[in-house]
């Protein structure tokens, strides 16, 4: 375990991994040495090429004392292994080992992002003022949403949209998108019909030696293109 002074003497880098970037942020003693302060240095790809080119822009700005550390996840040991081969200190902290607030629960970026403090006010204005806008946008998007659940027991597809809704996961705004855009279930005879209007079906695509599989079709309409 670390002592103390050796604690405030290093800087302490936090990695949030995922599987093709690395957001990384700084936890450092304040050059007054009166406080501690975070300092958001950006994100880089998680490729071996960018993760060297990351030590290095952080040691640029920071200076060598460094101490990496990440929580532990779906993306293993590999981060970890491949900067101690570079000679930097690295640790993988559990989940459970992680001090949260009381009713903290859940990890999410609006959570993170509202507590980040920035030195300069026009940055911590301009932080402000997009958090605002931000949720202004949510607020109407809930007005819509109730205004749509309130309009809709005058539809005619009103039982369908309650039929829908007793599927899990489906409310009443994707139901009236399913319906707005599909319109009669029955003009499906099958499934994979519908599966293919949907472009949900997967198909092959070979050209002389080569075969290209787990393709799929381009949905009927542009509404239903899946990621």
């Amino acid at each position: 375990m670390e002592s103390k002074s050796t604690f405030t003497s290093r800087v302490h880098v936090g990695l949030d991994v995922h599987k093709e970037s690395i957001a990384v942020e700084v936890y450092r003693l304040s050059p007054d040495e009166k406080c501690w302060e975070t300092v958001d240095v950006g994100e880089f790809r998680n490729r071996p090429t960018a993760i060297q080119k990351m030590v290095t822009a952080i040691e640029e700005q920071f200076g060598a004392d460094l101490h990496f550390v990440y929580e532990d996840g779906p993306c293993g040991f590999a981060l970890l292994r491949r900067l101690r081969d570079m000679g930097r200190t690295c640790d993988m902290v559990a989940p459970t080992s992680i001090p949260k607030r009381p009713g903290d629960r859940v990890k999410t970026d609006r959570r993170w992002i509202k507590d980040q403090k920035f030195e300069h006010p026009a940055t911590q204005f301009s932080l402000r003022k997009l958090l605002e806008w931000m949720e202004s946008l949510e607020h109407h998007l809930r007005d819509i949403e109730r205004e749509l659940a309130h309009e809709v027991e005058n539809w005619w597809l009103a039982p369908l949209v309650g039929s829908l809704r007793a599927l899990r996961g489906v409310d009443h705004l994707t139901a009236i998108v399913l319906l707005a855009e599909i319109g009669d279930f029955r003009r499906f005879p099958k499934a994979g019909t519908f599966m293919a209007y949907l472009g949900l079906t997967p198909s092959e695509y070979t050209s002389g030696g080569r075969r290209h599989g787990d393709l799929f079709n381009q949905p009927a309409r542009g509404s239903f293109n899946c990621p």
